[in-house]
């Protein structure tokens, strides 16, 4: 492959289009492997970026395209043999392959992301994940706000709704977005006149799976043809940790490109509904009990599988002091979690108590927090409090076998 692509570059450089289209398309792509895909990757990254106006690409943003996709499939392989390498590549890069690669792991909850995890801290310049966890929420709510209020941006649910007064809960039909089907419900129970808006995972709606499952060879059934394209994008497996960045607008409440943007991280096929915006009795009133919702999501891969490396991870991370930095959604989708990686029920207390450090700082009203937990030894209490003498934290565990308290210095100011 180096006399070609030596041609490659002498057809770029002498800029003859039609022999750097026929390089590329018929000598290159059908040939391209794990061992030769970084040298092409660094030649069509450089040749894009470097490029001006009167360049046509196209056919080069195809190579580029074709390196990304066989580099992220085989990272694992890349990253052992060639790691050095892989290292030097700019940050776009890694990003991009980063964003493929938890893709393709999603659908393969065995698959060890390590490598292409581990490899995007070094590119982030950070060594703890928690830190990268807490940077890609940061930068996904900076950067899918900005997009869902852009004129690009279309729903991906528009439900239109009545007589909604005193208790009810209402579900929309069954909606296919990010490789399955969702439901969005509307509920209020409490008296307080609190009003949720949520999303949750479907089964598969049981006319599709006919459709699918028949055996009458129409293929000019245009049902029958969007079913099967469906469940050609492949199924989000049961136990697997998402990401869903979400955007919420009502016609009748938000002006243009108004709405409420949630970043919500939840376990695939749990059915358990996720809150993506609340909403008041009086708001009801003020539409008299109607509205038009508008819901837009989009799977967050990067961040989904930087928190899967965390729970297959657990149980050498969860005593370092960046497990305060995760969200409250981020820390409980992690308790939920099948694959969630501990040797015994003490590493997840410890886990417990040091996140609870900043957020009862943070708190500006609690001083300390306490759970109940009920473990295989039987039922028990935790309590996390501030200790003024001592100018840390005190954490107490109490059982029917008596209570103990202890004092860890790595608490204290790290945080």
């Amino acid at each position: 492959m180096s006399t070609v692509q030596r041609l490659l570059w002498l057809a770029d450089f002498f800029k003859v289009d039609s022999l750097t289209e026929h390089c590329i398309k018929s000598l290159i792509i059908p040939k391209l492997s794990k061992d030769n895909v970084i040298d092409f990757l660094e030649d069509s990254y450089t040749k894009v970026t470097a490029a001006n106006s009167s360049d046509s690409l196209e056919v080069w943003n195809l190579l580029i395209d074709q390196c990304l996709d066989l580099t992220a499939k085989n990272i694992q392989y890349l990253a052992r043999i060639n790691k050095e390498r892989l290292m030097k590549q700019s940050a776009d890069v890694i990003e991009e392959v980063a964003d493929r690669a938890y893709k393709s792991f999603m659908t393969n909850m065995s698959a060890d992301n390590s490598p292409i995890t581990e490899l995007l801290m070094h590119t982030r310049n950070t060594s703890c994940p928690f830190e990268m966890l807490e940077g890609e929420r940061k930068r996904v709510l900076e950067k899918e706000k900005a997009y869902f209020t852009s004129e690009h941006a279309s729903p991906n649910l528009t439900w239109s709704l009545s007589r909604l007064s005193g208790s009810f809960y209402k579900e929309s039909e069954p909606f296919f977005v990010l490789g399955c089907y969702w439901v969005l419900s509307i509920w209020n129970y409490k008296e307080d006149g609190t009003v949720f808006i949520a999303i949750k995972q479907s089964k598969t709606p049981k006319e599709v799976e006919e459709l699918l499952n028949s055996t009458l060879k129409d293929t000019m059934n245009p049902a029958k043809k969007a079913a099967e394209g469906e469940a050609a994008q492949g199924k989000i497996p049961n136990h697997c940790i998402l990401t869903v960045a979400t955007f919420a607008s009502i016609h009748e409440l938000d002006k243009d490109n108004e709405g409420i943007f949630q970043l919500a991280s939840l376990i695939s096929a749990s059915k358990v509904p996720t809150t993506i915006r609340i909403l008041t009795m009086q708001d009801l009133e003020r539409t008299n009990g109607q509205i038009t919702i508008d819901i837009y999501l989009k799977l967050e891969y990067t961040h989904s599988g930087i928190l899967t490396y965390i729970s297959k991870n657990f149980s050498w991370l969860y005593n370092t002091p960046g497990v305060g930095l995760m969200t409250r959604n981020q820390f409980l989708t992690l308790l939920k979690h099948k694959y969630l990686n501990v040797k015994w029920e003490e590493e997840v207390l410890v886990a417990l108590c040091i996140w609870s450090i900043p957020n009862v700082n943070n708190s500006g009203e609690k001083q300390g927090v306490r759970y109940e937990y009920k473990g295989l030894a039987g039922q028990c209490e935790l309590g996390v409090h501030t200790d003024e003498q001592f100018g840390g934290h005190n954490f107490e565990l109490s059982s029917a076998e008596g209570q103990r308290g202890f004092q860890t210095a790595i608490f204290r100011g790290d945080l």
